[in-house]
């Protein structure tokens, strides 16, 4: 801590080996409350939901965190790796991420989720209250493992793959996106290919271009 800089400033480093995540994340809670500068309304649902995953997310992250910078603005370097997350009693995928974290954005972030054949990878900046540019990218996701998470009674199967492009305001993002699932079924009825070729979400209102849903020589086109 330097005081001899107006404004004073701040350089530390933390290294963090089999930190309990809902002990960092309770850790994480008073430092938000401090450089959170939006509507006290806004941060104080951002607080409680850091709380809620406080008691529902269990696990370890390894990693670092390196600190500069004015300190009513500091800049946070992150680099973060998790396994054996578990979320409501479900596991999560072995989780990394890294990226500069200020109180106003997050940038450079990537962000790579993996677990057997499933892999996701997300990077691009985020203004907490200002522009967005995010891309997202799916590919070995198995339709089985999504059931629990999309409360489906109804069997499931394919491996989905999709590829999101986020854009416009963080609060308030558009989104494009494409989506194939291989060898989808459906309470156990047998497709070959269940394809979207763009689809956009924009001002909560969502277009899809096109589906298209092949079994065999039948292919079904739906457009609007």
């Amino acid at each position: 801590y330097n005081t001899a800089t107006r404004p004073h400033t701040l350089t530390a480093e933390a290294q963090l080996l089999q930190t309990d995540v809902p002990d960092l994340l309770y850790l994480v809670v008073p430092v938000a409350g401090a450089v959170d500068q939006r509507p006290e309304a806004e941060a104080q649902r951002f607080r409680s939901t850091l709380r809620s995953l406080a008691l529902r997310l269990r696990g370890a992250v390894d990693g670092t965190v390196n600190i500069e910078g004015p300190v009513d603005n500091a800049e946070a370097m992150v680099d973060l790796a998790s396994e054996r997350l578990v979320l409501d009693g479900r596991g999560l995928p072995q989780l990394s991420a890294r990226g500069r974290v200020s109180r106003d954005a997050i940038q450079d972030l990537v962000v790579t989720a993996h677990q057997g054949d499933a892999l996701v990878n997300a990077d691009g900046n985020v203004v907490f209250d200002g522009p967005l540019d995010l891309n997202i990218e799916g590919t070995g996701i198995a339709m089985a493992q999504l059931r629990p998470w999309m409360h489906l009674k109804t069997p499931v199967g394919g491996t989905l793959g999709f590829t999101i492009v986020a854009g416009g305001m963080t609060h308030e993002p558009d989104l494009t996106a494409s989506v194939d699932v291989a060898s989808p079924s459906f309470a156990g009825v047998q497709f070959d290919v269940l394809s979207v070729p763009v689809a956009t979400v924009s001002e909560g209102e969502v277009d899809v271009d096109t589906l298209v849903v092949k079994r065999g020589q039948t292919e079904i086109v739906l457009d609007g």
